[in-house]
């Protein structure tokens, strides 16, 4: 497996800045009254940090909560159900277990040989629910179902001023369907529902539920210019924004539940953009962290090489499986006869493993 690596370019910049109390020059903002030909030239600038750009960090538990993209601040939140449900018993398991992947509806399949533990399957949620009906070579049935909802949100305050759905207009606070007026964005969401029933074995069968804002989503013109860098850890929900002229950590924040999707709120018209960001274990994070405070930023290049493995957790609602990359660091499980999944080979060629400090404080693995 070739490793991915990560490049930290770091330099000495000099860098213009404006506060609050400092206009930026072709600002207009807090200037006297000036001539047209003086207007023409100039255009209204943001001083304040309510004028900050919005973006948006989507969570595994449902809720998708607005920072200030410069400072990290929370601005609201607004919950909705979990990204993912796929009800599994540990007491009573059903083999093999399907676990869905909550940043683009991926699935695995654990548990269905011991010659082959744990695999990606070639198809997503949202690809079976637009095949179903359907059934497998193996004498699966699939029935699938697809729910959208248009929701209408304050972009100040985070409140739904309404919702639109094929059954029709869902009352929100004001007792009114979706509005477009100003100060508010439409985001649409599409639920997936799969249900799979095994016609072998009587009584196995599995529901699995995967919620996408991706179909309403706009686009980016240059994601490339795009000036932060976001790290989160695939357990925890530890958020990271570097700059990615300086290297500098601008930021850090801590959600209640891993990010699996950020969003920037563009302006004309308002909607959602997606935003790349990178997914690692906590400890690589924690590595990672320490790098970025203690490299020289005068003339340094700092060089990270990780690798892709795959992260099974386990939350309130069933199993999860998310892509996140590892460096040498950090502990995998693959001892012989237990579920495993490829990932970074010491000098020797064997398996790098600690299954006694694998296990997070809230009993999640990195497989």
């Amino acid at each position: 497996m070739n490793p991915q690596t990560v490049l930290i370019f770091l330099n000495t910049i000099s860098a213009a800045y404006c506060n609050e109390g400092h206009v930026p020059d072709g600002c207009l903002h807090g200037e006297n009254p000036v001539t047209n030909d003086d207007i023409k030239k100039k255009s209204d600038c943001p001083v304040s940090h309510g004028d900050d750009p919005t973006i948006l960090a989507s969570l595994l538990d449902g809720s998708l909560i607005a920072l200030n993209k410069r400072t990290g601040d929370r601005k609201w939140t607004l919950e909705e159900e979990p990204i993912v449900k796929s009800p599994y018993d540990p007491m009573k398991p059903i083999l093999p277990a399907f676990l869905p992947d909550p940043k683009d509806g991926a699935l695995y399949m654990m548990g269905a040989s011991r010659g082959e533990p744990l695999k990606k399957l070639p198809f997503t949620i949202p690809e079976l629910v637009a095949a179903s009906p359907s059934r497998s070579n193996d004498g699966i049935l699939y029935s699938g179902k697809k729910i959208d909802t248009w929701l209408s949100v304050n972009t100040l305050t985070g409140a739904k001023q309404g919702s639109l759905s094929h059954e029709g207009c869902l009352r929100g606070e004001d007792g009114m369907c979706p509005v477009t007026e100003a100060g508010t964005m439409l985001i649409g969401r599409t639920e997936y529902n799969i249900m799979m029933y095994d016609t072998r074995t009587k009584g196995r069968k599995w529901n699995i539920t995967y919620y996408d804002y991706s179909s309403s989503l706009g686009t980016m013109e240059n994601v490339k210019d795009y000036d932060l860098a976001h790290f989160t850890d695939s357990s925890t929900g530890t958020l990271i924004s570097l700059d990615k002229t300086s290297g500098s950590v601008q930021w850090e924040t801590q959600f209640p539940s891993p990010v699996v999707a950020m969003y920037r709120l563009q302006a004309d018209p308002q909607q959602l953009a997606s935003i790349p960001f990178t997914s690692v274990s906590i400890e690589t994070l924690n590595n990672l962290m320490t790098q970025f405070r203690s490299l020289d930023t005068n003339n340094m290049i700092g060089e990270t090489k990780l690798f892709p493995t795959l992260y099974v957790g386990e939350h309130e609602h069933g199993l999860f499986a998310v892509p996140s990359l590892v460096d040498k660091e950090t502990y995998l499980i693959s001892p012989a006869g237990y579920l495993q999944i490829e990932g970074p080979k010491n000098g020797e060629g064997m398996w790098v493993s600690g299954p006694d400090q694998s296990k997070s404080t809230d009993g999640r693995s990195t497989i």
